[in-house]
């Protein structure tokens, strides 16, 4: 079973405002979270575990382009 975390938590992990969490999933690049109630959502800790290894990846992976590429973006 998959744990969920509140509004608040995500800022902690991610290290990102509430404002930028909303703009990023409007545009489609972080994860939705789940109505758990009337009053209440939740992001599910695995999705928003896999955002932020994917956006460690992601960081590594330009980071050893631009050292190919002597610091010239492709």
């Amino acid at each position: 079973m998959d744990a969920f975390l509140s509004i608040k938590q995500v800022c902690h992990y991610t290290s990102l405002s509430k404002t930028t969490i909303y703009r990023k999933m409007a545009e489609g690049i972080f994860p939705c979270p789940h109505q758990l109630g009337a009053n209440r959502v939740g992001w599910s800790a695995q999705a928003v575990e896999n955002w932020i290894e994917g956006t460690k990846a992601k960081k590594l992976l330009r980071a050893v382009n631009l050292t190919r590429n002597n610091g010239e973006t492709e």
